[in-house]
This record gives C-alpha cells, sequence and structure tokens, in this order.
C-alpha cells in the first residue's frame, strides 16, 4: 500500500477520471471542489482520517469532482483490489463502511448536481 505526499495546492483527483486508488488522509486538508462552466466551487473539505476517491473504486465511475490540497498532505493510497480485499476480509467493517460511503455518496451527489445547474 503506497503512501504519497502533496504539497499544497495539488490535484489528487480530477473531475470525470477515472481512478484506480481508494484515498485515506493521514494528514493534511483538501478542498473538494466541481468545475461548472468554467467555475470551481468548493462543495467540501476532507481532513485527516477521512477518505475519498470511493466513486471510482466502488462503482467503476470517474469521480464527479476535483479534489484538491490545502496544505501538504500524507495520503495512503490503497489499489482498488487492495481496498476490497481488506473489506471482504472484514465483513462485519465492510458493511458499516459500505453503508457510510454510500450516505455520503448522496451527500456528495446532490451537491455536485446543484453547483452545475446554478
Amino acid at each position: 500500500m503506497d503512501v504519497e505526499y502533496y504539497p499544497s495546492k495539488e490535484d489528487v483527483i480530477l473531475q470525470n477520471e477515472s481512478q484506480t486508488d481508494f484515498y485515506i488522509i493521514v494528514s493534511g486538508a483538501l478542498d473538494i471542489l466541481v468545475d461548472s462552466d468554467g467555475r470551481e466551487q468548493i462543495i467540501g473539505k476532507a481532513v485527516a482520517r477521512e477518505s475519498f476517491g470511493e466513486i471510482s473504486v466502488l462503482l467503476g465511475r470517474p469521480q464527479p469532482y476535483v479534489v484538491t490540497t490545502t496544505e501538504i498532505s500524507k495520503i495512503l493510497c490503497p489499489s482498488r483490489k487492495t481496498f476490497l480485499n481488506i473489506l471482504h476480509d472484514n465483513q462485519e467493517d465492510e458493511q458499516i463502511i459500505m453503508r457510510n460511503h454510500f450516505q455520503d455518496l448522496e451527500a456528495l451527489i446532490m451537491w455536485t448536481r446543484k453547483a452545475i445547474h446554478v
């Protein structure tokens, strides 16, 4: 499992690109943005112990947002296969994690749609 260090103001995920990794923030902070007609709008923030990249990893779809660091960030980057193996090996935790991520996804998708149609 790789650990990556990102400087401030660096894109970790680009909007409409598929990712092969799941991202877990060890330290640092990031903005979650959508680009609508050339305007970037912050729709969320992420800090240590939070994660992102689940749309590509769990659903196989491109990410609907950009994730950019706001300070130096240390991020754990398990591959899709590694992440899914961890989930399958811990089935009780898998159910909790999946339920929480799908709730977060629903909220994020609503924010993304609102921002794009503004």
